[in-house]
């Protein structure tokens, strides 16, 4: 077991291996499509019952590929993580800061002044994104000889009432100091959709749709469960499964370790950062209070020797 295990492993780290199946896999697809519509589908009246029956094998065919979507996901991003050695070091940084964040209250306050500013800094580019479309369509009212007075009342409303960015998701303190949180840099301002990204889970959702759709043409292989030759079209149908894995596992597994090596690790520094931002902000609140304590103990000293 221990072998078979090492030689699947050995197969999923060769990307150029992968990348070969996937075009042999297109191929193979590229051809058959042909014999599959001859074999098949020209031979096959469309009634109720037998499409229902093609649209359940499709949607058993469908979810087969989307398990070992999931699995092979999973396995990919355990790998990166158990050989990246600049991933390791990351985690453990963020270990070490995170158990080191022990005033809540003062994080949750950091947290809520972030989060402001960062609303802040999305409304801002929006408004101004707006006033620049706004000042193009007056540079082309004026270019036609047409009033502008319409875009410059919206423009000056603008610059009075800033536009409110709602795409912006405010952090909470338990994604910051959750080690399940992850960041994503894929905006330009940080808000809670670059504090969770998961590359397990990363277009799943969106596979859903496409896997059925790709999994009609295999689905209707199971037309043949309908005729004669019942065991020919079994066969032809885990063909086709076989193939629909190889695809799966040959693009899903590089495409989820490149993202963790990538989005995923970068994702983790920005995190790194924030958490670091937090330690500093909360040290610094804290000494101002122990300051504060202190002057307000002397006045009070001082208020007592007076009377």
């Amino acid at each position: 077991m221990g072998d078979f295990s090492k030689w699947i492993n050995d197969i999923l780290s060769n990307e150029k291996l992968l990348r070969d199946i996937r075009t042999y896999v297109m191929i193979t697809i590229a051809l058959s499509l042909a014999i599959i519509y001859w074999g098949f589908l020209s031979n096959f009246q469309w009634t109720g019952i037998q499409i229902q029956r093609v649209l359940g094998l499709t949607v058993v065919f469908a979810t087969s590929i989307f398990i070992v979507r999931i699995e092979f996901k999973a396995r990919a991003f355990a790998a990166e993580m158990e050989e990246n050695e600049e991933l390791k070091t990351i985690e453990k940084q963020l270990f070490d800061e995170d158990v080191d964040i022990k005033n809540d209250e003062l994080g949750i306050e950091y947290v809520g002044k972030f989060n402001k500013e960062g609303q802040d800094k999305a409304n801002r580019i929006k408004t101004e994104n707006t006033i620049l479309k706004l000042m193009e369509k007056r540079r082309e009212r004026i270019r036609r000889n047409r009033p502008t007075n319409a875009l410059d009342a919206q423009i000056e409303r603008l610059k009075r009432e800033p536009e409110v960015d709602t795409k912006y998701k405010p952090i909470r303190y338990t994604d910051l100091i959750s080690k399940g949180a992850t960041l994503n840099s894929g905006k330009d301002v940080l808000d809670r959709d670059m504090i969770y990204y998961d590359p397990v889970k990363q277009g799943n959702a969106k596979s859903l749709f496409t896997i059925f759709i790709r999994s009609l043409i295999p689905g209707s292989i199971g037309i043949g469960f309908l005729i004669s030759e019942p065991l020919v079209n079994i066969v032809l149908y885990y063909v086709l499964l076989v193939i629909g894995f190889a695809w799966t596992i040959s693009t899903q597994y590089v495409l989820t370790r490149q993202n963790t090596k990538t989005v995923y690790f970068s994702t983790r520094k920005n995190k790194l950062t924030l958490l670091r931002e937090m330690k500093a902000y909360i040290n610094q609140r804290l000494a101002e209070r122990k300051l504060e304590e202190v002057s307000d103990q002397v006045a009070k000293e001082m208020q007592q020797d007076q009377q």
